[in-house]
């Protein structure tokens, strides 16, 4: 089989690094996700466009981790609404679908920029006939005339808003509480993952983004402080909740010596966290 080359730089370049985790996680003989899709598209690409990204099974963990706990809450939304709309913003070559594998009455909209989206039909064709991709940057204004108002509405949105500047990212939450929201339609919830400033200011500490040359721009110290927009905040995780036991033995000790020493400084536990609202 011929492989597909897949170069890309900058913030585009780290959904391989993504995809390449879960892949690896996959592959493992514990797996937390267990992402068959994302490891199908990985023996797609030709190797050489992703060893760059350096994905340990270390790496690897939190990867799937991260994903696991976001697919939960998109998963129990789910189970209450079989006619959703599910709007998963900046989807990259996540595989979010094929593991929820949501009912017939879901409309599931991947939304991305135009060169991303067109990867992934070579690399991630839909699933399904209610799988619909949109072709926009998720911060233009025109996409959502796409989408259908009035259906309860789940926005998922995993590794985006860091890459988002604060104007913006506020921006694009607040369009989507005006359109989809309790006070226009049927409401909804939305779940995604933030970086503190803190975080922001540490984006050399984490390999893919260094080795991508992406760069952060937004970082979330309170999550409350996005109620203003019209969200009301239902859950949040940081590193320390979602660090299961399960998880914890897994992982090598060299990584259990240095996550035991971060989680002891509070602000290295809100570095980055998984928020749930309800809009």
């Amino acid at each position: 089989m011929a492989h597909q080359r897949v170069r890309l730089r900058g913030t585009q370049a780290t959904m391989l690094g993504t995809l390449l985790g879960r892949a690896v996680d996959a592959r493992r003989a514990r797996p937390l996700l267990a992402d068959r899709a994302a490891l199908a598209a990985v023996e797609r690409i030709d190797p050489a466009d992703l060893e760059w990204a350096g994905v340990d099974e270390d790496l690897a963990l939190s990867v799937a981790a991260r994903a696991l706990l976001l697919d939960r809450w998109a998963g129990a939304f789910l189970d209450r609404h079989a006619d959703a709309v599910v709007l998963h913003l900046g989807c990259g070559l996540d595989t979010r679908y094929q593991r929820l594998a949501p009912g017939a009455g879901v409309d599931w909209y991947e939304v991305d920029h135009p060169e991303v989206v067109a990867l992934r039909q070579e690399l991630l064709p839909p699933a399904g006939e209610h799988q619909h991709t949109v072709a926009a940057d998720v911060t233009s204004r025109g996409w959502l005339d796409a989408v259908p108002a009035g259906r309860p509405t789940l926005v998922v949105a995993e590794g985006l808003t860091m890459y988002l500047r604060p104007e913006t990212g506020g921006a694009l939450l607040g369009r989507l509480v005006d359109r989809f929201g309790a006070g226009a339609g049927a409401g909804g919830e939305m779940v995604f993952d933030v970086y503190s400033t803190l975080g922001v200011r540490l984006q050399g500490a984490n390999p893919v983004v260094r080795r991508s040359g992406a760069r952060l721009g937004w970082g979330v110290d309170d999550p409350r402080s996005l109620e203003a927009l019209g969200l009301s905040l239902l859950e949040q995780l940081d590193a320390g909740q979602m660090l299961t036991p399960d998880l914890r033995d897994q992982m090598s000790p060299r990584l259990r010596l240095r996550l035991r020493t971060a989680l002891a400084v509070p602000a290295f536990r809100r570095m980055g966290r998984l928020l749930r609202y309800a809009f």
